[in-house]
C-alpha cells in the first residue's frame, strides 16, 4: 500500500502545471501587459496629435479612399469648399472637380497609387463665384489603400502671376511707347530742323557782307530767332536723353571759374538789353573739377539765362563761389520775381512748368531739368532757394574739386606752338546730297563761296551718276528719298574712301553712332552755321594733324 500510494505520489502532475504559470513567469506577463499599455498610451497620443494637427492645418487635407470618396476632411478643406462636413464627406471628390479637369483628377491619383508622390494643378468649383485653382500633393497609402491629399490654394499665386503678367505686358508697352517717342522726337528734330537749316544759312552768310545796316540788323534777328528754336529743340532731346539714363559725359580737369565767366559773356548782350547788372564774385581758392567743359558751361548758361529772363530791367544779378570742404559751391542769385515755396520741389520735374507766365521770354522749361541731370552726371549737385514770390531766387551749383593740373615749366614764349594749318591751296571738289531743295541751293552756294567746286545730288541715285572718282569730299543727309544717307556712304566708302561729313536733322546718340559706323568721319546737326560747316571741311581735306 505503501509502495503503491508511492508510486501515486511520483506520477502525480506538479501543482504549479496543473494551476497556472509560475511567479517568474507570471511577472513576465505583467510587464509585457503593463508595456503594451504604455504603447497604446503612446500610439492614442500620436494618433490624438495626428488628429489634432490635422484639424487645424492651415492647408486644406483630406483623405480618400480607394473609389475617391471623401473619408475625411479638416477645417481648411471645409473652408476651401465652402461646406459643412455632412455636405462634403461621403462624396466622391470628382463631384467637386471642374468637369474639364475630371480626367486630370483620375490621372493623378493613379499615379499615386504606384506609391510615389504626386502633384497636379486642377480647379474646384465654387459654391458661389469663381472657380478655385487649387495644386494637388497627393501621397497613397500602401497598407489601407486610402490616398491622403493636401491642396495649395493658388487663387492669391494665380492672382499674383496675372499681375506679374499685366506688369510685364504694361512694362512692353512702356517700352514700345518710349521707343515710340524716340522715334516721333527724332523725327520731329529733324522735320523741324529742315526748314531752319536753309534760313541760318543765309542769315550766317550774309551777315558779314557789306549791307546797309537795316538789313544787317534783319539778319542778326533771324538768325537770333533760329538759334533760340534750335534751342528748343536741343533742350527736348537733352532732356528725353536725361530722363531715359541715355545722356553722357567726357570729364577732364579743368577751371569752373573760366567756364563761368564763359557763359556770362555769352549772355552779356541779353543782360545789357534789359539793362541789368551781372556780378561775377569768383572768390573760391579751390576752382578746379572733373568736369564736361561744354555741358558744364550749358548749365551756367541755362542758370545765368533763368535769372535774366525772371529778372526786371535795372536788376541785379550775382554769380559768387566759396569752398565748403572739398567742394566747390557756385550760386547764381537774383533779385527778379522769386518761387513760391511749395513749388521748390516740383521746379526740376520736366515738363511742368509752375508759371504759364514763365514762357513769355520764350522756352520750354526745360532748362533747369536738364541742368540738375547734367550736374549729377558729373558727381555734382544743383539746389534751388527763394525767399517766396517777389524776393528773388538762387541757384546753388556744387562740385567736388580736384588739384589743378601741373604749369608747363617753360613760359608760353618759350613755349612750342604749331601753328594752325591752313587751308589746301588746290581747288577741291565737293559731293554734297541734300534731298531738301532750299537747303541743297544755300549750301551750294556757300561752299562755292569758300572755294570747293560743288556737284550736287537730290537723292541717292542723283549721288551715284556723279563722276566719284572726281569727289574729295562728300556732304550728306541722312533723310535721303529713296535710300538712308547711312547706306549710300557705306555703299560710296566701300568702292573707295573718302573723307565724309553727315550733315542732318537727325542728332539724336544713336544717329551719331550709327554715321560713325556707316563711314562719316564728322556729324553736324542741322541747322549749323555755315563757318562750321566750311571748317570742318577743311579739317577733314587736310587729314589727321
Amino acid at each position: 500500500m505503501t509502495r503503491k500510494h508511492g508510486t501515486r505520489n511520483a506520477t502525480r502532475p506538479d501543482s504549479t502545471e496543473e494551476h497556472g504559470p509560475t511567479s517568474s513567469e507570471h511577472v513576465r506577463l505583467l510587464r509585457e501587459n503593463e508595456r503594451l499599455v504604455v504603447e497604446r498610451q503612446a500610439a492614442e497620443l500620436v494618433r490624438d496629435e495626428y488628429i489634432d494637427l490635422y484639424e487645424i492645418d492651415p492647408l486644406p487635407s483630406l483623405t480618400l479612399d480607394a473609389g475617391y470618396v471623401v473619408r475625411r476632411a479638416n477645417r481648411a478643406m471645409l473652408e476651401l469648399v465652402a461646406l459643412e462636413s455632412n455636405g462634403f464627406l461621403k462624396q466622391s471628390l470628382r463631384r467637386f472637380v471642374l468637369n474639364e479637369d475630371r480626367r486630370t483628377l483620375s490621372t493623378h491619383l493613379a499615379k499615386a497609387a504606384k506609391g510615389s508622390l504626386e502633384r497636379c494643378r486642377l480647379r474646384l468649383a465654387a459654391k458661389e463665384g469663381p472657380s478655385i485653382p487649387v495644386e494637388l500633393w497627393t501621397k497613397a497609402l500602401a497598407r489601407t489603400g486610402l490616398y491622403q491629399i493636401r491642396m495649395v490654394d493658388l487663387r492669391e499665386r494665380e492672382q499674383a502671376e496675372l499681375e506679374m503678367r499685366r506688369l510685364a505686358q504694361s512694362e512692353r508697352a512702356a517700352r514700345d511707347q518710349n521707343a515710340a517717342k524716340d522715334t516721333f522726337i527724332a523725327m520731329l528734330s529733324h522735320e523741324l530742323r529742315a526748314p531752319l537749316t536753309p534760313a541760318l544759312a543765309a542769315a550766317s552768310r550774309f551777315r558779314d557782307q557789306s549791307l546797309p545796316e537795316s538789313v544787317q540788323k534783319a539778319f542778326v534777328l533771324i538768325r537770333r530767332g533760329i538759334l533760340a528754336e534750335v534751342r528748343m529743340i536741343d533742350d527736348l532731346l537733352d532732356v528725353n536723353r536725361i530722363v531715359r539714363g541715355k545722356m553722357s559725359v567726357t570729364c577732364r580737369t579743368a577751371s569752373v571759374h573760366e567756364i563761368v565767366r564763359e557763359a556770362a559773356a555769352m549772355l552779356s548782350a541779353e543782360a545789357e538789353a534789359k539793362k541789368q547788372t551781372v556780378e561775377l564774385a569768383l572768390d573760391a581758392e579751390h576752382h578746379c573739377a572733373q568736369v564736361d567743359a561744354v555741358r558744364l558751361r550749358q548749365v551756367f548758361w541755362n542758370l545765368i539765362r533763368n535769372a535774366i529772363k525772371f529778372t526786371g530791367a535795372g536788376g541785379r544779378i550775382s554769380v559768387r563761389s566759396w569752398n565748403s570742404d572739398e567742394l566747390l559751391m557756385v550760386e547764381v542769385a537774383d533779385d527778379g520775381r522769386g518761387i513760391d515755396a511749395a513749388n521748390l520741389s516740383r521746379l526740376f520735374a520736366p515738363f511742368d512748368q509752375l508759371d504759364r507766365n514763365r514762357s513769355e521770354a520764350g522756352g520750354l522749361g526745360l532748362g533747369l531739368t536738364i541742368s540738375r541731370g547734367l550736374m549729377e552726371l558729373q558727381g555734382g549737385g544743383l539746389t534751388a532757394h527763394s525767399g517766396g514770390l517777389g524776393r528773388g531766387a538762387r541757384f546753388v551749383a556744387a562740385l567736388g574739386t580736384v588739384e589743378p593740373p601741373q604749369e608747363a615749366t617753360t613760359s608760353s614764349s618759350e613755349a612750342s606752338v604749331e601753328p594752325p594749318r591752313a587751308p589746301p591751296a588746290e581747288q577741291l571738289d565737293v559731293l554734297l546730297v541734300e534731298d531738301h531743295a532750299d537747303t541743297l541751293e544755300i549750301m551750294s552756294e556757300v561752299l562755292q563761296d569758300a572755294g570747293f567746286r560743288v556737284h550736287t545730288a537730290a537723292s541717292a541715285a542723283e549721288a551715284k551718276r556723279v563722276d566719284l572718282d572726281a569727289i574729295d569730299l562728300i556732304v550728306c543727309d541722312l533723310g535721303l528719298p529713296d535710300q538712308s544717307g547711312l547706306e549710300l556712304i557705306a555703299e560710296l566708302q566701300a568702292k573707295r574712301r573718302r573723307p565724309a561729313l553727315a550733315l542732318s536733322g537727325y542728332g539724336m546718340d544713336a544717329d551719331i553712332r550709327a554715321s560713325k559706323a556707316a563711314g562719316f568721319d564728322e556729324h553736324l546737326v542741322k541747322p549749323v552755321d555755315v563757318h562750321r560747316v566750311v571748317e570742318t571741311l577743311h579739317k577733314l581735306a587736310l587729314g589727321p594733324a
